[in-house]
């Protein structure tokens, strides 16, 4: 495992709950997620209901970061927090550079339209949906054990991915496997609409790793510098050129022939 990924150790969960949609994801991120973590001793930050806004989220955005992972409601560019706050856009260079050498599982509408994004600015795997996410329950129970059938084929991904993590290997194709199966074989135990749309989510799903934060470019090459033989003057060849034409006279404004003990013999005035 590369040295970065040693350092970090924290996920960060995104369960906002201020609507049907949300109300059931952050459950499932809870049933799915956050209890094993627990039991596996992984640390993690509970961004729950009010507590999932940017303001907290960004509290979490440093060196220690591993993984962000939830749901939320999204479109092509934008995850989204309580009440619709957004937590990325990959719109943001700010945000760009805060998931660099992070892991995001978003479980959320076409997010995933930009992950190409996420991995060019440095993002160590992401994983998503670039169409919209679609779920169904039986009922009207926050345990509906149809609508458990989605969370549970999704958050596969970040176990395999983290128990990949603890062992020191960057699993994130055994992670992306995992979680179509998972929705392959949560579909053939279901009929109807909920077996539709576990497929389609799974045909939908998206995933990819990064090669690590772009380096930085080269720095131009200092400019060569070049100093008047007449006065105290520096600068580039083309200025100095110009200076000793200007101050000393057109004559003087380009260089000798003559070798530099030749012009010492003479007293010529290029030193």
């Amino acid at each position: 495992m590369v040295k970065e990924l040693e350092e970090r150790t924290n996920v960060v969960l995104n369960r906002c709950d201020f609507e049907t949609a949300t109300w059931f994801g952050s459950y499932w991120t809870e049933t799915f997620l956050k209890r094993w973590l627990e039991q596996q001793s992984i640390p993690f930050q509970d961004l729950y209901g009010d507590w999932a806004t940017k303001e907290n989220f960004k509290i979490y955005c440093d060196k220690s970061l591993l993984m962000f992972s939830g749901v939320g409601h999204g479109n092509t560019n934008v995850f989204t927090g309580q009440n619709y706050d957004v937590l990325l856009d990959a719109r943001s260079q700010s945000d760009l550079k805060d998931m660099a050498e992070v892991v995001i599982s978003a479980l959320s509408c076409e997010f995933g339209a930009s992950m190409q994004k996420w991995i060019d600015a440095g993002c160590n795997v992401f994983h998503g949906y670039d169409k919209t996410y679609y779920f169904m329950a039986g009922s009207g129970q926050r345990s509906d054990s149809t609508a458990a059938l989605f969370g549970d084929a999704h958050f596969i991904f970040d176990k395999t991915w983290l128990s990949g993590w603890k062992n020191g290997r960057n699993d994130w194709e055994a992670a992306h496997k995992a979680s179509y199966d998972k929705y392959t074989q949560n579909a053939q135990s279901t009929w109807g609409s909920a077996q539709f749309y576990l497929l389609w989510n799974r045909d939908n799903m998206v995933s990819g790793v990064g090669q690590g934060v772009p380096p930085e470019p080269e720095p131009p090459p200092e400019p060569e510098v070049w100093n008047c033989p007449y006065c105290d003057f520096t600068g580039d060849r083309f200025s100095l050129a110009i200076h000793i034409q200007d101050v000393h006279g057109p004559d003087l404004a380009y260089p000798c022939f003559l070798n530099a003990t030749i012009r010492r013999w003479i007293g010529c005035g290029l030193r």
